[in-house]
């Protein structure tokens, strides 16, 4: 008797199977069944639907420069320099709203190269800063403002505000002038077998 159970089972679960597939299948030519249209289509991954892809600010080599700067340098910098998750935030999130801490980090990063900057004009100060390294950087600064801006850009922008505290911020560049060249060198993140 329970093999006929079993049997009667695995009939009616065929037939709920078959009457899904009927229902989810599209109209299609007689000559493509349910069954080709569901084999034609891949499984989609559980965990996939979890994963975000990496954003434009994370897959820009610049934005690893200015991480490397702010783990390497930050603390000497004279400047309190946000984590990289926050980095990273205030960078995609100025297309919205430029968060007044960001705007203060940039200001202050711009006093330490010796120039005069009011928070009311922070966004004029940086065009000027663009234009001595980029003049396109700098047209576009102009043009769209700062808000309006590629996430690039921002992130070309905060990368040289950085590196030129290498060249005109006169303690920055004692401190690190003072440190040993192994103190200076990154480790290697892996090596080739």
């Amino acid at each position: 008797m329970a093999a006929e159970e079993l049997d009667a089972a695995a009939k009616a679960a065929e037939e709920v199977s078959a009457a899904a597939a009927n229902e989810e299948a599209p109209s299609a030519p007689d000559s493509f069944s349910a069954a080709t249209a569901k084999e034609s289509v891949p499984p989609r991954p559980l965990g996939s639907l979890l994963i975000k892809p990496p954003s434009e600010v994370s897959s820009d080599p610049n934005f690893a420069v200015v991480c490397a700067f702010i783990d390497r340098f930050g603390g000497e910098c004279g400047v309190q320099c946000p984590n990289i998750g926050d980095l990273q935030d205030m960078i995609e999130a100025s297309s919205r709203e430029v968060r007044q801490d960001w705007i203060v980090f940039q200001v202050k990063l711009l006093r330490k190269l010796k120039k005069s900057v009011s928070t009311d004009k922070w966004e004029r100060a940086l065009t000027k800063f663009a234009h001595t390294y980029s003049p396109q950087d700098g047209w576009e600064l102009e043009r769209f403002g700062y808000r309006n801006s590629r996430p690039a850009l921002k992130v070309r922008l905060i990368k040289n505000l950085l590196e030129a505290q290498f060249d005109v911020n006169p303690k920055f560049k004692q401190e690190i002038n003072q440190k040993t060249a192994k103190d200076l060198r990154s480790q290697p993140l892996g090596t080739d077998r």
